[in-house]
């Protein structure tokens, strides 16, 4: 994972600011706060008292090193869907059963995808936005 830029993380006290009808921080702050949430930072896992407590929608904010490689995961079920945006950086997605590789290499790029098997890995450092949902 990159590190946050040190300027982000200089007011970690004042990560979030709420009063529960708008909320706004940052995410960099927020994943340095709570790594073993591997930066997810909407979901139905936040503790409450935060308008990021979601039970509908997930949402991870990604730094990722030049070279990382993963694997699919919890978004293999089949009423999953997951959105990919790329932020900076390149990013390859490569889904085996569609003989498909995907490429993100322009600010906003993105991939969208329903319980699709796969493979990711960063061409260069890269931050994503992730959003994933269950359909109904």
């Amino acid at each position: 994972m990159i590190p946050a830029p040190a300027a982000l993380a200089k007011n970690i006290k004042n990560a979030v600011e709420s009063d529960m009808s708008i909320e706004n921080g940052n995410f960099d702050v927020l994943n340095s706060m709570n790594p073993d949430r591997r930066g997810w930072v909407v979901g139905d896992y936040i503790e409450g008292g935060t308008l990021r407590k979601s039970n509908v929608v997930q949402v991870k904010w990604a730094r990722h090193k030049k070279g990382l490689k993963k694997v699919s995961g919890a978004d293999l079920k089949p009423d999953v869907s997951t959105l990919v945006i790329l932020v900076s950086g390149r990013w390859k997605q490569t889904f085996p059963d569609e003989s498909k590789d995907i490429v993100l290499s322009e600010i906003g790029d993105y991939v969208i995808y329903t319980g699709q098997e796969h493979k990711a890995e960063a061409l260069e450092d890269s931050c994503l936005g992730i959003v994933r949902w269950k359909e109904a």
